[in-house]
């Protein structure tokens, strides 16, 4: 028996044990002996391959499924023998990652060397953040972002679906929501659709609606939930919009508890994200009946108020049977309840942050200087992301018990085309998926590793960035990194430029994780000038 190292994106996180002899799946009726799992664990894997496959008895069966009750949710045992295929997991996810990784050690005549392997996650939650809201993008283009996420077993599509620009779910109770200016939308079945496909490919689907903030699309639709109830328009562009949802009258929890008894059923998994990020706060100053809220509750202030607001949603969910997720700008809010689940994104609030995992919560990590995929590749080059830290504020979290997992995350404004969507994931998602699966991490390795899986299984119909353009340099570097910075604010209108300016201030250690993030020292005389 020799050992060693296959092909295998994400690198396992074992040795594989290499035997004399192969096994074939080419061109045949493949015998499959589930155990006590649904054939629909098998699903993706037999489209893949264009395989045809039957139950059948242990002794008849070429691919031998069993459940091994003592393993971890994600953890699994692949054994090839010139006989046959014998799969050991606790769960569907299991044997999912161990058909995933079965696909990579195959070769192009469906030929499998004999080998064995023992293989499980480095974090639980291994995710990507789509936003669908600012420009919608069409369900096959979901589906195959879908499928690439399941090749290198990542487990949670955070689907964004409300904005400022875009409520993108079908409302049969509201239909307004959906129904805006001839705005694109998903159907309910569509969804269906969608969470189906993702499901029998190992990933969950959290979808995210966004409050107290971000929620123009729904209030142009519905003004009379707002403090002022005055008519607003759509967002067209990105950017921080002033107004925000009324947190003192209760028409508007009767509003979320509505929509959150059609929208729950949608989506199975076990987690909701509210956001919670960005919410200014000028309205619910000038809010009489949001001020007599705050004096009723003992509420020190509007942030005081927004954690309010989160618990009552909050609750909301939690019987209906969802955990919350919210960005960590919610945790300003010293009243939130410790039973959230905190995603990072940005070092603006990193006190707050320490303190709700000073309290044993737990948080996803997606710092947007390192894992914001909708910056350049100038910005956050593949070489990069595969070698950047875990650390918030110089402590590196990488081991620490409240870290659940990591979460790349791709912002659409200014993503209008399936392409541009494409080449900002691909390849660096394969790098990410890397680094939340995988404990041993080495980018001369995985690169080797990257150009196999890209010839082999990146599909040609799915755009993805060349080679010489994976860790920009020099002139080319420094020119597409301005020119994105520029293109931030085009279009921008002067309002929500003003509120941007008003709303976010960089502290000292934004401003140093900025400049330092996105710019190399050679930059800072070109910079001055």
């Amino acid at each position: 028996m020799r050992w060693q190292t296959m092909m295998i994106l994400p690198r396992p996180n074992c040795q594989i044990a290499s035997r004399p002899n192969c096994f074939s799946l080419h061109n045949q009726l493949v015998a499959v002996d589930a155990d006590s799992f649904s054939m629909a664990v098998i699903k993706a894997f037999s489209d893949r391959h264009g395989l045809q496959i039957e139950k059948s008895a242990a002794d008849q069966a070429k691919l031998i499924l069993r459940r091994a009750d003592s393993y971890q949710p994600e953890e699994y045992d692949l054994d090839v023998t010139s006989d046959g295929i014998i799969i050991q997991a606790a769960g569907e996810a299991g044997i999912i990652w161990a058909l995933a990784s079965l696909t990579q050690i195959m070769d192009e005549q469906g030929v499998i060397a004999c080998c064995h392997l023992h293989d499980q996650p480095r974090y639980a939650h291994r995710g990507l953040s789509l936003d669908c809201a600012r420009h919608f993008f069409p369900v096959q283009t979901i589906k195959d972002i879908i499928g690439q996420m399941s090749l290198v077993k990542m487990n949670r599509l955070h689907w964004h679906l409300t904005d400022d620009q875009g409520w993108r779910i079908e409302s049969k109770r509201f239909p307004k929501l959906h129904g805006q200016h001839g705005t694109e939308y998903y159907k309910q079945t569509e969804i269906a659709e969608i969470v189906a496909f993702a499901q029998a490919r190992g990933i969950e689907i959290i979808p995210e609606i966004e409050m107290p903030g971000h929620i123009t699309a729904l209030l142009a639709a519905y003004p009379e939930y707002s403090c002022s109830g005055q008519a607003v328009e759509l967002g067209q562009r990105g950017g921080i919009y002033p107004v925000i949802l009324c947190a003192g009258r209760e028409k508007t929890y009767e509003l979320i508890e509505t929509l959150l008894d059609e929208i729950c059923p949608l989506f199975p998994a076990k987690f909701f994200h509210i956001g919670g990020d960005e919410a200014p706060k000028r309205e619910w100053q000038a809010c009489p009946v949001c001020q007599q809220k705050i004096r009723d509750e003992g509420l020190k202030n509007e942030v005081g108020l927004q954690g309010y607001f989160s618990n009552r949603v909050i609750d909301l969910l939690a019987r209906r049977g969802k955990k919350t997720i919210c960005w960590n700008d919610s945790l300003e809010a010293v009243n939130l309840t410790r039973q959230t689940l905190a995603q990072f994104w940005s070092v603006q609030y990193t006190d707050s942050l320490e303190k709700f995992i000073g309290q044993n919560g737990q948080f996803i990590y997606s710092d947007m200087f390192a894992f914001y995929l909708d910056y350049p590749h100038s910005m956050t080059s593949l070489r990069r992301l595969y070698q950047s830290d875990l650390s918030i504020a110089d402590i590196d979290y990488a081991e620490h018990p409240a870290l659940l997992g990591i979460e790349a995350c791709v912002w659409s404004e200014r993503l209008s085309t399936r392409q541009q969507l494409e080449e900002k994931l691909f390849p660096r998602i394969y790098a990410a998926a890397e680094k939340m699966w995988s404990r041993q991490l080495d980018y001369d390795d995985f690169t080797g590793r990257l150009r196999s899986f890209l010839k082999r299984y990146h599909p040609a119909s799915i755009s993805c960035v060349p080679e010489d353009r994976w860790n920009p340099q020099g002139e080319d570097r420094r020119h597409e990194t301005l020119a994105f910075m520029a293109a931030m604010n085009e279009g921008l209108t002067p309002e929500v430029r003003a509120e941007i300016a008003e709303y976010f201030v960089p502290n000292e250690q934004f401003s140093r994780k900025f400049a330092t993030s996105f710019f190399d020292p050679e930059d800072r005389a070109f910079l001055q000038h």
